[in-house]
């Protein structure tokens, strides 16, 4: 995978979600480099610094991490330079070092996540070590032409959350800091996804750069943000869960539209407009106990260019290539053999990815 460039001096290494490696961000200031976190592995370190090198990048002279949870610093122990974090992520990453310690931890924690489980197979060790360089509540790094304001940020998804601000660049570094809190069944705090909206509206930034999805806009960022809460009000305040979970069921229609159908802006939105109208968007009662409730509806112009898609050779079904990153999770499963893109229903037998 190779380094994206996002600004004149700022580079990132995309995320990819087959074994949760979150996008490494890289700040390439004239007297110091900075990354931001260290991902999850030794391999993945090896891997950004590889395309940092493949496109004329030094090594980062300093790592500063997001928040503790492993895809975020188990690379750590792997890293050229210092690293820095806040107090409480140190905390939490000598208490996992400290887990560690015992094998049977280490085993349990890939059993529980196949990601983990993905990333650490043949026996590859789990190292989980504290920063070189704590802070409390703020630090500010002067770079040579640029500045990393980083500072800790009230967050649902972790008590640690930091986040990393580039003023010169107007880009602002969110980590997972928007998601809900994975070890807590993915809880998400209304409380506190309010006071992290209030934060980033206060930011001057262009971009908002999340660790496990492409760069987005300040607007994109909060007109997202803005529907979760909406949908949070629309259904009632949002209780912790206990002996219950939650099931998401995804299902996908495809629309076939011609280009002069949505050459203009006007005409896109018309076309919007009667499609939306014809989904379906009320709960379906399943039986006495359980409903499906509608949530969302989203909309996606598929585009094999930049995007991981592309038709069946042999049926010309939509697909997604399921072996290389960014898959379009929504189209049916395929991958490339003998050059050309199948889907799983006319790969061979025995293929992984056949049907």
């Amino acid at each position: 995978m190779k380094l994206e460039q996002l600004t004149d001096r700022i580079f990132y290494y995309p995320h990819q979600p087959e074994t949760d490696r979150p996008m490494l961000a890289y700040i390439n200031g004239s007297r110091i480099s900075l990354a931001i976190d260290a991902g999850n592995s030794a391999a993945h370190v090896d891997g950004f610094y590889g395309a940092l090198e493949a496109a004329g990048l030094k090594l980062p002279d300093m790592t500063v991490i997001t928040h503790w949870h492993w895809d975020h610093t188990f690379g750590m122990h792997h890293i050229h330079g210092l690293s820095a974090a806040h107090v409480k992520t140190n905390e939490m990453l000598k208490q996992e070092r400290t887990r560690l310690a015992d094998g049977a931890y280490a085993d349990a924690l890939k059993e529980e996540d196949p990601c983990l489980k993905q990333e650490y197979a043949g026996g590859r060790e789990i190292v989980a070590i504290p920063s070189d360089i704590a802070f409390t509540d703020k630090m500010t790094l002067k770079l040579g032409g640029l500045t990393a304001d980083i500072f800790h940020a009230v967050s649902p998804h972790s008590e640690d959350t930091v986040l990393v601000y580039v003023p010169e660049e107007k880009v602002l570094f969110l980590g997972d800091s928007t998601c809900g809190d994975f070890y807590n069944g993915g809880y998400m705090d209304k409380e506190r996804l309010k006071t992290l909206v209030r934060t980033i509206e206060r930011m001057d930034c262009r971009y908002c750069i999340l660790s496990h999805a492409g760069p987005l806009t300040k607007k994109e960022l909060l007109d997202y943000l803005g529907l979760v809460m909406a949908g949070d009000e629309g259904h009632g305040q949002q209780e912790k869960p206990d002996a219950t979970e939650t099931l998401l069921y995804k299902v996908a229609y495809l629309v076939e539209v011609e280009d002069r159908e949505i050459s203009t802006n006007h005409d896109k939105e018309e076309l919007r407009k009667m499609v939306w109208k014809a989904l379906p968007d009320q709960d379906i009662v399943i039986d006495d106990v359980h409903t499906a409730e509608w949530y969302s509806t989203q909309e996606l112009l598929l585009d094999p260019g930049t995007m991981n898609c592309g038709r069946c050779h042999k049926c010309n079904a939509w697909t997604t290539d399921r072996e290389k990153p960014d898959p379009v999770r929504e189209l049916t499963n395929g991958a490339v053999v003998d050059g050309e893109l199948l889907c799983d229903d006319c790969l061979p037998k025995g293929h992984p990815w056949a049907f």
